[in-house]
């Protein structure tokens, strides 16, 4: 049962005896709290704390597991446990312990910059800069977060996005250094720095990037993370993302609208199997069964990360007995989804591997299959890109028809949710930052009547 007795009036001793640097004295204080008070998760969670900061982790573990006893979800604990273990080195108990908190709290800065902190150390650059923009959505001046962008860039090899963010970590750390109270309105001091170097697009596009996250989080606030409108409505979405900044334009019917619209109208008038390769947290997967379009569907996705938030949101609409989850789609997979659809039913494939599909959709494979109805994400932005795309119209139009569906204007005053948003973060909230204008490619067999 939790301690509900006030915390021990002599603690503000031992905080004060800690500030002095009078370590041991606070060590002994500590300790006195905790006879009296054995089970107050709060005095457990602050004495935790001042030992991890003061390397005696395994005694911060075992106290905050005490307390986690206690009180089992609590994001807090769970976030101050991952750094207890982070600081140990033990980093895969860390994630364990971070991502259960990111579960219950997705917008937990401090968790999110701890996550981030560990997936630069594992190498997992992408994600980690996801995770530090996630803080910085909510704290924009947040040094440590700068610090740690300012690294993963460097180890991106985006020296631009490095200097940038190592500019604004020696700048709000001055600032906290001096006693200066916090900005008012810390964005201002993102488009002064942009200002000055106002060619450096690389900048403007990461200022611009961190506002999305802001505007995609507010969003989603509002929404409740159910999706609102499109044929999607009433699916319920986790906040934790594999991938991208798109969660307002899913949450309010309109994200790639125009692929979504044909794929659906395709999906309702088939008796079909729905394949999904490069699946990331299972949108389409998840929303063309709960909109009761497919029966069963198989998604492909290459991220562990992925994979997990897929099944998550599965769960969580109650439809993780007809998805079926692989990992990475190779050459091979034609033959497979042949060997698996032995009711014969309509195969409708829909694909975004970032410039993989030319490698996965061969000639051989599209002649397997020819009665298969193909929607496939281009990607063809450099001119070895293009001419892989030529190459694959031309074999694609010996069996298939083709078409070019590509992306459409959005209307962001349609939608009450965003009311509170002022104008900018009205478009920004249509923005699915992309590099180039998108464009997908539909494959209907030759006389099909579909």
């Amino acid at each position: 049962m939790t301690d509900q007795r006030p915390l021990p009036e002599h603690l503000n001793q031992a905080v004060e005896q800690y500030r002095q640097g009078r370590i041991e004295e606070a060590r002994n204080t500590f300790n006195d709290c905790l006879t009296s008070h054995p089970d107050h998760v709060d005095l457990l969670h602050l004495y935790a704390t001042f030992l991890t900061h003061n390397q005696d982790c395994a005694q911060a573990v075992e106290l905050l597991s005490r307390a986690l006893r206690i009180r089992p979800n609590d994001p807090g604990l769970l976030t101050s446990l991952g750094s207890s273990y982070q600081a140990q080195g033990l980093l895969n108990e860390a994630v364990v312990h971070l991502q259960h908190a990111l579960s219950i709290q997705p917008n937990g800065v401090e968790a999110n910059i701890r996550m981030g902190e560990i997936l630069v150390q594992k190498g997992q650059h992408g994600e980690a800069i996801g995770c530090l923009h996630t803080a910085l959505s909510f704290q924009p001046d947040h040094v440590e977060a700068h610090f740690l962008l300012s690294n993963a860039y460097h180890l991106q090899g985006k020296q631009l996005l490095c200097n940038c963010h190592a500019a604004l970590y020696a700048h709000f750390q001055d600032r906290q250094q001096s006693g200066q109270p916090p900005e008012k309105n810390p964005w201002n001091t993102l488009f002064r720095m942009m200002d000055k170097t106002i060619d450096d697009r690389q900048i403007i596009a990461n200022c611009v990037l961190t506002r999305r996250f802001y505007v995609n989080s507010h969003v989603y606030r509002v929404c409740n993370g159910l999706v609102k409108h499109g044929p999607f409505a009433g699916m319920k979405i986790l906040e934790s993302s594999s991938w991208g900044c798109d969660k307002a334009g899913k949450l309010l019917g309109f994200y790639e609208a125009e692929l979504l619209q044909d794929l659906c109208s395709v999906l309702a008038e088939t008796d079909n199997i729905f394949i999904d390769i490069g699946a990331a947290d299972g949108y389409y997967a998840i929303g063309s069964l709960i909109a009761s379009l497919t029966n069963h569907c198989i998604a492909y996705e290459l991220t562990e990360n992925g994979r997990r938030i897929t099944l998550e949101n599965a769960k969580q609409a109650g439809v993780e007995d007809r998805l079926t989850i692989r990992g990475a789609c190779d050459v091979g997979f034609a033959h497979e989804i042949l060997a698996m659809n032995r009711k014969n039913k309509q195969i409708v494939i829909l694909c975004d591997i970032e410039g993989f599909e030319f490698e996965i959709f061969t000639p051989a494979n599209l002649a397997l299959l020819k009665e298969a109805i193909l929607f496939i994400e281009i990607h063809d932005s450099s001119p070895e890109a293009q001419e892989k795309y030529r190459l694959f119209q031309e074999h694609a139009a010996v069996v298939f028809d083709l078409k070019v569906i590509r992306i459409g204007p959005r209307d962001p005053y349609r939608y009450r949710e965003m009311d509170e948003l002022n104008d900018t973060d009205h478009w920004l909230a249509c923005s699915e930052g992309r590099n180039a204008d998108m464009k997908w490619l539909r494959l209907m067999p030759r006389r099909s009547q579909v």
